[in-house]
Parts: structure tokens; sequence; C-alpha cells
């Protein structure tokens, strides 16, 4: 984020930050995963890679994007959680369910009459990938005393005073934020080899939902339109 080359054919790269790419994995599929793979663990776990204390029913907000698609996922290979997921179309609920989720609801409709449906009157871990603002409300009711909010799109203004009642944590999340304060860059070389053994062991999967050939004027300005209708599931990755 602090120099150009997001669209360069060649980009130098510290090496702490990147892992080998398995040989079991097309450069399209590896490209779909270190993104929201990095995002999704760092919003969820903490000390030792694992989920906070407590922490048995997660639900994800935005469950069939890049970051909800690998938490389910990745929730799924290294815990025992419950995993609820949101999405409103059939096409998004089945790829999340296929992603693993153990219960899929509808964010276009009431989210809390929906858990009660289902018996679940409280969430320990909400991930948060889209709309935190407008959301926080629901959100603030359904987590239980001293649960935890994750969040990892930016919001002009999130009002964390709905949170106080309950005590809950509230982590932000930015992948590229140990690079550009220069803390801690190893970590992220370290998840994603561990990542990279969860794909070669068959427990993660690559998400390249849509594929454009050459990096192109146009495949660029077909990716970016097609990311900014906030309707894309898995990941689009343009293969050179």
């Amino acid at each position: 984020m602090s120099r150009d080359g997001s669209w360069a054919e060649r980009l130098a790269v510290d090496s702490r930050i990147i892992a080998k790419i398995p040989d079991q994995l097309s450069f399209v599929d590896a490209a779909s995963l270190p993104i929201g793979a990095l995002t999704a663990w760092e919003a969820m776990f903490r000390d030792q890679g694992a989920l906070p204390t407590g922490v048995g029913r997660v639900l994800i907000v935005g469950g069939a994007g890049g970051v909800g698609s690998l938490a389910t996922q990745l929730l799924k290979a290294k815990t025992k959680a419950f995993v609820i997921s949101t999405a409103s179309r059939p096409e998004s609920r089945q790829w999340c369910l296929d992603m693993g989720a153990d219960l899929v609801i509808d964010h276009a409709r009431d989210i809390e009459d929906q858990l009660a449906s289902a018996h679940i009157p409280q969430i320990d871990m909400v991930l948060s990938t889209a709309k935190t603002a407008d959301n926080l409300g629901w959100i603030a009711n359904l987590l239980r005393p001293f649960g935890h909010l994750s969040v990892v799109d930016l919001s002009l203004s999130i009002d964390a005073n709905a949170l106080m009642l309950k005590s809950a944590s509230l982590h932000m999340e930015m992948v590229f934020s140990k690079i550009l304060n220069g803390r801690d860059f190893k970590s992220q070389g370290g998840i994603l080899e561990d990542v990279a053994a969860l794909v070669v062991a068959g427990r993660v999967r690559a998400i390249a939902n849509t594929r454009l050939d050459g990096l192109t004027g146009e495949t660029m300005r077909a990716a970016h339109a097609l990311v900014e209708t906030a309707r894309t599931i898995g990941k689009v990755v343009i293969a050179t």
C-alpha cells in the first residue's frame, strides 16, 4: 500500500511474507489464497494460531466472499467451531455449504430471528467482512458477554458503544499492517506455509471461482467491475 505496483507484471516482495506454492497447486489457484487466508487467520486466531478461549460458535458475515470462504475452511480445518455463514442468493448459499459452513442464513432477512429459529441465542465470535457499521446493532445483541467481534472492512465510523454492555472485544484487521508498521513480518510467511500444508492435506481448497485470461486493460477493467458488484463468489483471478 505504500508504493506503486499492484498491476505490475513483476514486483519485489519481502521474502518473509511469502511461502512456496505447493507442487499440487496451480498458479491460478494459488493466487486465490494469500490475502483472504491471511486476513481470516489474523482476524480470528490469536496466540499459537488458535481461537480465543471459549469460542465455539462463529458467525461470518459475508461467507461467500474471499475472506469468508477461507475463514470457514480454516475454522473447520483447525477448530471444532460451529460455523454460521450469511449469504442471500441460492448460489452463494450453496458455496458457503461447500466451504464447510454448518448453517447458512440470509443477511437480507432478520439475522436474530433466523438464529432464534435455529435455537442459537448467542454467538461467541462474529467475523464481519462487510457493512459492519450498519450491522453493529444486531451484532451487539447477538454477541455473548465478553464475546469477540473481528472487523475486516473499512467503515467511515463505528460506534463501539453498542459493545460496551457486553464488555466485548473489538479486533480490527488489516492484512498490510505488519509490513506497513515494520512488525512481525515473518509470521505472515509462517501462516502461508501452514495454509499451504492444509491445501496439500486436502483440508483447504482454492477459491478461484472466476478466471480471466491475459493481463490486459480489458481484463483489469472486467475484474474491477466484477469485484465492485459486491456479489462475487470466491475470488476473481487473472491468469497471465
